[in-house]
């Protein structure tokens, strides 16, 4: 792992250094160049990895770095809770957080323009330093079809990606420094330090952050964790470059479920000791004229650990550790080109990602999974009526090459057959987009999409039968308004008609060589989704500031309504007073079940925190005073994994 993460610091600094001869500009001119920079980031290029269609725009949610600041989350997961229609849970075990969109879809996470899997997301990214985020962009279901891959790895629904995260990290645009420091309830501290500038066209920008926290008494819930966040760019006239390096070295403990014994059976010191995440992104344009540009995306991640596991003897009281190493490793390449004709956008390419476990991962320990899925798409895009109509199609197709796949019944099994050296059937989607600027205040949109997805041949089914096609047919439509700078709303509301979805309609066991195993048994049936989000916000008189939002789901399949939370909302609302700074956020989510006795959200989470910002002659920062979950609601996201409740804490900014 430490030779990987010099060769990718070489890397990058081999980006810093090609363009040295150019480091030549004042101070006056980047301070120039910053002025607006807010506005320019958020109209992307038209090349770059990340932009998507006029069409999603409107549903697109965009969380800037003044929100990341004036809710100071826990983590991304706390971060990314608060879009519209976003879920995200949490559990003691392996494979700790999760998200998902509108209630239940899968999403593609996207961080500087490479693709993330969820494997290494769901034990790393919890460490990422969100205050080097400079965006966060949520693009809702999937008819942007060059951000990622329709299928993703190792889903029986072989298409469940309904929508995008979109991570950027901070570049540097001026020169500026300086530290953080935080310490609150449950021993939780982190201290970081940051420096960037820009120079003529090269930029850079550093992030070191040390974190850690002791937990709730008892609960094993203790992690602590060191990261190195480099990103740097040059832009050129002719060639843009741009290049990230994430290093995290920690350890995160198992969390023990609620109402659960710490003597009991494979509960005591769980977790993971080392734990280390490594991810490298390179990006490149090369612009052959204005309109003709070439790009290419590379990405590289990495996740290992020590996993230590133990089991307790309640008649000797002896507790027995065990460890495994784990490793997960991902190749990601991305080649495309943008063609640009008048009012016209056209962009194709094509993407490979490789995905290696060979000590297996979670429920799949000690069983090797290697996949590559490769992908191609097209997408155009034309303006009509001087830019005010917009209309968009597209087609994309996945497939996956199962060097060393699943076994078709039980990931745990070593019994039975897996699937060695065979490509799963293609996934495909095309899509239709359309938006349409009314007048000056109204802009509509609407979007048509199809998948169509095989079934995956190591999925055991009822009567050993052949499943049809999974076939997907959305529907979306929506209208924003801009009446006035204090009132911005959006409206959006879905329908997803999905044929032949797969589910699992039992669980069969039998015995082989004394073992006793249970798999899963699937059928298919037909559902129907439908929802909305609305969402809107604003600056008011007075120095108050606010963003709400609210997402309600339906299913036509009476279980998946009870295995979801139907509604979810959340509200900031921000004050400035002179140098004070108030800003007071709530989230609800509604119950949902997860086949416990326990139920599951109905969480009413209330956080504030008040700042003071201060300037000493060169010297400037914020000093804040936060609490988390006033309410003390110890809600569960999962299984039986409790939050931790009320939490207050301080924290000290200080740079120039």
């Amino acid at each position: 792992m430490r030779r990987l993460v010099a060769v990718s610091l070489a890397l990058c600094l081999g980006v810093a250094v090609t363009p040295a001869a150019v480091w030549a500009a004042d101070v006056e001119q980047v301070e120039m160049e910053r002025i607006g920079v807010k506005a320019k980031r958020d109209v992307l290029p038209v090349y770059s990895p990340v932009a998507a269609t006029e069409s999603t725009k409107l549903t697109t949610e965009i969380i800037d770095s003044e929100e990341i600041k004036a809710t100071n989350p826990v983590d991304f997961y706390d971060l990314i809770s608060r879009g519209a229609g976003m879920q995200e849970s949490f559990q003691g075990r392996k494979i700790m957080n999760f998200m998902t969109v509108r209630q239940g879809g899968g999403l593609n996470l996207i961080l500087d323009g490479m693709y993330i899997p969820s494997t290494q997301a769901s034990r790393i990214l919890a460490q990422f330093p969100v205050d080097a985020i400079e965006s966060v962009r949520i693009i809702r279901d999937s008819t942007s079809l060059s951000l990622g891959p329709v299928k993703a790895f190792a889903s029986y629904a072989s298409a469940p990606n309904e929508g995008c995260v979109v991570i950027t990290t901070k570049r540097g645009y001026r020169p500026d420094g300086g530290v953080v420091a935080q310490y609150g309830s449950l021993d939780t501290r982190e201290f970081q330090f940051y420096h960037g500038n820009k120079i003529g066209n090269f930029d850079y920008h550093l992030t070191g952050t040390s974190t850690g926290t002791s937990g709730r008494s008892g609960e094993y819930a203790d992690a602590k964790s060191m990261s190195f966040l480099f990103s740097n760019g040059y832009e050129g006239p002719k060639l843009k470059v741009s290049s990230m390096l994430f290093y995290d070295n920690g350890k995160r403990d198992f969390q023990i479920a609620d109402g659960t014994s710490p003597v009991a059976t494979n509960i005591p010191h769980w977790g993971y000791d080392p734990l280390e995440g490594l991810w490298f992104s390179f990006n490149a344009s090369l612009l052959w004229t204005p309109t003709q540009i070439t790009s290419l995306n590379y990405g590289h991640g990495m996740v290992e650990d020590t996993e230590w596991t133990s089991t307790y003897n309640g008649t000797t009281g002896v507790e027995t550790p065990k460890s495994s190493h784990q490793r997960d490793s991902s190749d990601n390449y991305h080649l495309w080109h943008t063609a640009v004709f008048g009012n016209n956008t056209l962009k194709a390419g094509g993407q490979m990602v490789w995905w290696h476990e060979p000590t297996g991962y979670a429920s799949y320990d000690g069983n090797e999974r290697e996949e590559t899925l490769i992908g191609g798409y097209i997408q155009d895009e034309h303006k009509f009526m001087g830019g005010r109509l917009t209309v968009d199609g597209g087609f994309r197709i996945d497939a996956d090459y199962m060097t060393t796949g699943v076994d078709k019944y039980s990931p745990t099994m070593v019994t039975n057959k897996k699937m060695k050296n065979e490509w799963t059937k293609p996934v495909y989607e095309v899509s239709i987009g359309t938006a349409y600027k009314l007048d000056p205040i109204y802009t509509l949109n609407a979007r048509f999409g199809y998948t169509h997805a095989d079934l995956d041949s190591y999925l055991a089914t009822v009567d050993n039968k052949n499943l049809p096609a999974e076939e997907r047919f959305k529907y979306e439509l929506g209208v924003g308004a801009t009446y006035h700078p204090a009132f911005n709303p959006t409206v959006t509301i879905f329908y997803y008609d999905i044929k032949d979805s797969k589910n699992v309609a039992k669980t069969q066991t039998y015995s082989s060589g004394g073992v006793q195993y249970t798999y899963n048994v699937f059928d298919s049936y037909n559902e129907g989704q439908w929802g909305g989000e609305v969402s809107v916000g604003g600056s008011v008189p007075y120095g108050f500031d606010y963003k709400a939002n609210y997402s309600h789901k339906e299913s036509t399949v009476s279980s998946n309504n009870n295995s979801m939370p139907r509604d979810s909302a959340s509200f900031l609302v921000g004050h400035t007073y002179g140098p004070l700074k108030t800003n007071v956020s709530m989230r609800y989510v509604s119950a949902y079940d997860q086949g416990t006795s326990t139920p599951h959200g109905n969480l009413l989470k209330l956080d504030a925190n008040i700042g003071y910002d201060y300037k000493i002659n060169q010297l400037s920062g914020r000093i804040m005073v936060f609490g988390r979950n006033l309410m003390d609601d110890r809600y569960k996201t999962s299984q039986n994994y409790a939050d931790v409740g009320t939490t207050f804490g301080v924290r000290l900014e200080a740079g120039f």
